[in-house]
Parts: structure tokens; sequence; C-alpha cells
């Protein structure tokens, strides 16, 4: 079973099963509006999708496409990164701020795989610097065993990913990941995966009203179960297995 090479950030991957029981045997293109970590896309290219991610990160698109199109020049890169002599928690808040005016895409892209590795929470801008506790020989393994050849990133310029979903065409199956429900939203909250997740809950059902093909994965809060009381929603205990209301910890709504 092919494993994201990043730490964290929203992975979703054990939803995998549920939700390939659920997706039609008919599509074989699907797409994913909060790309971020690849864990959940990955395991969909292993079983023959062709995924379509979607990020208003730059960083994102460049850390995959650069595994996708030369991974061993990569691989030097985060090599050279992690073996740096003035790699400490000062230099790693030094690199969270500068990473991205680096002129080598692959640096740029190696810092990146650093910094969430390094990082406690796995994330990119802020938190927590954890020294070198992930990195080892073995994930140089995964990186050179990531088969990326069905997946397709885009980066989308806005600061409103939403408008990402509403662009798409009807026909085409959405698997959404969106970070997990919080009260106190803002209207206009910016999803931001990479640190702190915020957006509009509200405004993603509003959308998805109008589309008929998609599954979406959430952390159970009353709050969501309400507001798709209308459609099929699955219900799932910490460890994945199908539960009742109750007991439930993870929820997947599903509209075909």
């Amino acid at each position: 079973m092919m494993k994201t090479p990043l730490r964290l950030l929203n992975d979703r991957s054990s939803a995998f099963k549920h939700i390939n029981n659920i997706i039609p045997d008919n599509q074989s293109d699907l797409h994913f509006p909060f790309f971020v970590s690849g864990g959940l896309e990955l395991l969909f290219c292993e079983h023959g999708k062709n995924v379509f991610g979607y990020t208003h990160w730059w960083c994102v698109e460049e850390f995959w496409n650069c595994l996708k199109s030369n991974p061993a020049r990569l691989i030097e890169m985060i090599k050279h990164t992690i073996n740096h002599k003035f790699l400490d928690e000062r230099f790693y808040h030094y690199m969270q701020e500068n990473f991205q005016t680096n002129m080598d895409v692959f640096v740029r892209a190696a810092q990146f795989y650093v910094l969430n590795r390094c990082n406690e929470e796995g994330k990119i801008f802020g938190g927590k610097y954890i020294d070198k506790k992930y990195m080892s020989d073995y994930m140089y393994v995964t990186l050179k065993n990531t088969d990326v050849s069905k997946l397709n990133i885009q980066h989308v310029e806005t600061d409103n990913i939403m408008g990402i979903i509403d662009l798409m065409p009807p026909e085409n199956f959405l698997v959404l990941t969106p970070p997990k429900f919080t009260y106190g939203l803002i209207p206009d909250a910016v999803p931001d995966t990479l640190s702190d997740p915020s957006i509009n809950h509200l405004k993603l059902k509003e959308l998805l009203e109008n589309k008929h093909n998609w599954a979406i994965v959430y952390k159970k809060h009353n709050k969501i179960i309400d507001m798709y009381k209308d459609y099929d929603i699955k219900y799932f205990n910490k460890y994945w297995v199908e539960t009742d209301k109750k007991n439930a910890v993870e929820i997947i709504i599903v509209n075909t």
C-alpha cells in the first residue's frame, strides 16, 4: 500500500476503503479540491484512478510536480538540506520565512519537505520544530517508491478555494477532505490546511447542493450532521469500522 511521503497535513488515507466502495465503477477520474498531503489520493492512484488535485498553495504543487518529474534530483536536494551544518531550530524558522525565495524549484520543494518532516504537526508556516525525529534513510525509500504517474496537481490562483468547487463540471466526481468543523468560522476565511485550517462549511454545503457526484470526509460533529441530514451519512469509529451515530468519530457523507 503506497504511503504519502508527507506527515499529517489532513491526511485522510484511512478512509480509502470506504470511499472506494462508494465510487461508481465507471468513474475513472477523481477530483480533490482540498489536496495537500496526498495520503488518500495516492491510494486511488495505486488502484488505477486518474487523480486531479487542486491547491491554492504553490509550494504544494511544486513539491508533488518535482517528485513526479525528477525524484532523484528532489532526493538529492533533500539530503543537502538535511545535512546542512546549520540546520537547527533557529535556521529552521529562518527557512520557514525564506524558502520560497530560492530560485531553484527543487531546492524549494526539498525545503518544503524538510519543513514538514521536522515539524511537530507537519506544518510548513509556523508550528514547533522537533529536530530530525522523522528523518531517516527509510524516507528516501518512500520517496523513490511513490508512483505519482496518475497524480495531476494544479495550482489555482485564488484566495477562495470554494471557487474551484463551483467551477467544476457536474459530471466530475469530487472527493472532499475539508478541515474539521469549528464554531466561530469567518465567512470569507481562507482554507489554510498548511497551518490553521478554516473554511466556511455552510458555504461548502451550499455549493455541493448543485453537484450530484461527491463524497466528503469529516470528523464527526453534530452541526455537520445536522447540515447534511438530507444526505446519506455513514458513521465510523476511530479505527474506521462502521458503527452507529452515537459511537462515531468519523463520518462520510455521500451524494451519488
